[in-house]
């Protein structure tokens, strides 16, 4: 009977191994199926896989510094064209005062904007990362968005030939810049966006910012070279500290005063004294790391403010620099 019994049960295990070997033959040979890796197929495409349809164009290219290219629906048309307009009036050279100098009236600039409108490099279902805007491009990451649109589409040659900005609407979350593309909600005002192409042309925040991101940004460990604003470590430089940091200012061209104050034995302490003229101002962006922070203007302007909406002259200038 106990002989029977041992025999059924190494039948019965014999089928069962039988069975799953069916089964995983079976999935072997079988199509893949899977919703889940088809829809992230979708989002994450190669440049080989990218059709791009037509950009609609907001402003030709022929005359024009920067190239705009905003991402969003087909009926963000307006919207665009609306920014694209305001960015034009707001980002001329703010009124001269009583008090501006020639020398302030000879760096006056002007940055002019071309714009198309794309709807097909980012997903339409746009999601907040830790509160701030985000939006899903569908190329894989490290493919080259310009060699996309220049294989593919772009408006003109013209229009290829200019540095290119790309703004991400989205209808939620904190505007925010990341590695040169601004995301931003549809809903932001001009100053918002603003501020944030200034970060995406070389402009860094003049507000203190958040102590982790102070911490970073302050030592260095970003790879972002600010055009109006210098890191130092401390607050007295020697003569010959004052000419290596004198050098590397990327105001330099354009000072109109000295960059500190000179004691008996030669020792400079930072800091211009003439807040009309363009020279070297403390800024609050470092504050509590242990780091100074230092500006080329010592009025308040966008990068610390947006509401403020005004851009000094000089700052257009540093713009069309770090686009040289």
């Amino acid at each position: 009977m106990r002989a029977k019994a041992q025999q059924a049960l190494r039948v019965l295990g014999i089928v069962i191994a039988l069975v799953l070997l069916v089964i995983l033959l079976l999935r072997l040979i079988g199509p893949p199926v899977s919703i889940q890796l088809e829809g992230l197929a979708t989002n994450t495409l190669n440049e080989s896989q990218v059709e791009l349809s037509q950009p609609r164009v907001i402003a030709e290219a022929e005359h024009c510094d920067i190239a705009l290219n905003f991402h969003g629906q087909e009926d963000d048309f307006l919207l665009a064209q609306y920014w694209h307009q305001r960015l034009i009036e707001t980002l001329l050279p703010a009124t001269a005062s009583e008090n501006s100098t020639d020398r302030q009236s000879e760096v006056a600039a002007n940055v002019s904007f071309c714009a198309v409108l794309r709807h097909d490099l980012y997903t339409s279902d746009c999601h907040e990362q830790l509160g701030r805007a985000w939006c899903t491009p569908k190329i894989s990451y490290g493919e080259s968005t310009e060699n996309i649109i220049n294989k593919n589409n772009a408006p003109s040659d013209s229009f290829l030939s200019k540095p290119q900005i790309h703004i991400v609407l989205t209808d939620s979350g904190l505007a925010n810049t990341r590695n040169g593309v601004v995301f931003i909600k549809r809903n932001a005002s001009v100053q918002v966006l603003q501020h944030e192409l200034g970060h995406a042309l070389g402009l860094a925040d003049e507000y203190a910012m958040h102590p982790d991101l102070a911490r970073q940004f302050c030592n260095g460990e970003f790879n972002f070279t600010a055009s109006n604003l210098v890191i130092t470590h401390k607050q007295w430089f020697t003569p010959e500290e004052m000419r290596e940091f004198l050098q590397a200012l990327p105001w330099a061209d354009f000072i109109e005063q000295p960059l500190g104050t000179k004691d008996a034995h030669g020792v400079w302490r930072l800091g211009s004294s003439d807040t009309q003229k363009i020279g070297l101002f403390a800024a609050k962006t470092c504050e509590g790391t242990g780091r100074y922070a230092w500006k080329p203007v010592a009025e308040k302007t966008w990068m610390e403010q947006h509401e403020i909406g005004e851009v000094p002259a000089l700052y257009l200038r540093l713009i069309q620099q770090h686009l040289e």
